[in-house]
């Protein structure tokens, strides 16, 4: 309805199937041709399908839409005996192992990594979530990965590389996405995981632009080209290109963030620690209240918050972006008692 009373035409079941930039127009499958004087592309990612033997198998599942959810729970209903393997230990691998076992399942998760989490580079947040997943009676198999689904119509087990067959009859993949980008070949836009843009989300041809999980856009925080798969990003993004289409000249100054909840447990990472050089862990994980801040040159890339309050994120998105020195407070940022929000310029505490 918001749609119809703001005039804006909306033509759903309508996919794209080529770009055609000099002439300005997107042709659909169908054939249809929409002209364009500014367009957005977003189309989002698409799941990476395993093409291994039995991957047609009932009982083999991915998580995406809506529809997946009804199609993994209308099918739990029926099972008798309740045994699932996890393939992917990644934030759907393991928000799902979660909600099985809490469903009755015996779970087994599946990773080719050597532990969790390994992007966080901090074996202390790893160890804590193994082991508060292997109290719950989660089984991890780890440096090892699927080689097929086996039975008949029914799945029935998995076979790994490493030579273990998994007795089960419900398996979730969960191995990541890609960006759909297939009906921009032959556009002429400039491409590299994913269609690149700039701060404005401009891409490399004028009027055309790129928001989402398929844009790989320069970060100006952190100055170099990144690509979030996140649903914050992909609204933040959306509303800068709107402003941009209406003549503002806006960058994408937003700070990157991801949140999960398993069980009783709620984190967050807010910003990217993948080039920091130091780690102060803040609070305590014997309790389950802690963070974790990376830094670079004694500055703020990013926090991961579990058990803290919201305003620490919110701080520690400022200190990010404002590229605060954090030298004089080094010896304090592990109690959780010293405020963060102390630290930030005047002015921009509140």
């Amino acid at each position: 309805s918001f749609y119809k009373e703001n005039s804006i035409e909306v033509f759903l079941s309508t996919k794209a199937a080529k770009l055609d930039t000099s002439n300005r127009h997107v042709t659909a499958e169908d054939g249809r041709t929409f002209a364009y004087e500014n367009l957005l592309i977003a189309p989002g990612a698409e799941l990476r399908i395993l093409k291994i033997p039995g991957h047609d198998l009932h009982g083999v599942y991915y998580l995406r839409q809506i529809d997946d959810t009804e199609a993994i729970r209308n099918f739990v209903e029926k099972l008798s005996s309740r045994e699932a393997i996890i393939v992917g230990a990644g934030f759907i691998g393991l928000e799902v192992a979660a909600a099985l076992q809490q469903m009755g399942f015996a779970v087994t998760v599946l990773e080719m990594a050597d532990t969790l989490f390994p992007r966080l580079g901090t074996p202390e947040i790893s160890d804590f979530f193994l082991r508060h997943y292997q109290e719950r009676g989660v089984k991890f198999i780890f440096q090892d990965k699927i080689e097929a689904f086996e039975g008949e119509a029914h799945l029935r087990s998995v076979r790994t590389s490493g030579g273990l067959k998994i007795p089960c009859n419900l398996a979730v993949v969960g191995v990541g996405v890609r960006p759909v980008t297939g009906f921009l070949e032959g556009s002429g836009l400039e491409m590299s995981n994913g269609v690149t843009v700039n701060e404005y989300m401009e891409t490399s041809l004028p009027g055309i632009y790129a928001a989402g999980d398929v844009a790989n856009y320069y970060d100006p925080v952190y100055k170099k080209q990144r690509r979030i798969e996140h649903w914050d990003n992909a609204i933040k993004q959306g509303g800068v290109v709107a402003k941009n289409i209406l003549g503002h000249r806006e960058p994408y100054g937003g700070v990157s963030y991801f949140f999960s909840d398993v069980w009783d447990l709620h984190w967050q990472l807010v910003g990217d620690n993948e080039e920091s050089d130091e780690r102060i862990i803040r609070g305590s994980m014997e309790i389950g209240k802690f963070g974790v801040l990376y830094l670079k040159g004694r500055r703020l890339r990013a926090m991961f918050l579990l058990g803290l309050p919201f305003r620490e994120r919110r701080t520690a998105e400022k200190l990010i972006v404002q590229g605060v020195d954090l030298s004089a407070h080094l010896s304090r940022l592990s109690d959780p008692s010293f405020p963060l929000e102390g630290i930030l310029p005047e002015g921009m505490q509140k």
